[in-house]
């Protein structure tokens, strides 16, 4: 999902995946997605080598909102 959203917002390109998380890169800069689970939970981490003003980290909050907060809840696109 993360790989869909944020190339469709952004000029990004996957640089590395693995089963937990996605390396994604461009001129807007880099940032990584991984998820770990803990029980009922995932935990999901994004990392990014800008400012939080910058539009990748700005596009970084988009997409962590489309995430389920609660169990139960669903992913919106």
């Amino acid at each position: 999902m993360a790989e869909e959203v944020m190339t469709e917002r952004l000029p990004l390109e996957r640089v590395k995946a693995d089963a937990h998380s996605i390396t994604l890169a461009g001129g807007d800069g880099m940032m990584t997605v991984s998820a770990h689970r803990h029980g009922p939970d995932t935990i999901v981490v994004v990392m990014t080598d800008q400012l939080r003003t910058s539009r990748l980290d700005n596009e970084a909050q988009y997409l962590l909102s489309r995430f389920p907060y609660q169990p139960g809840d669903r992913a919106t696109r």
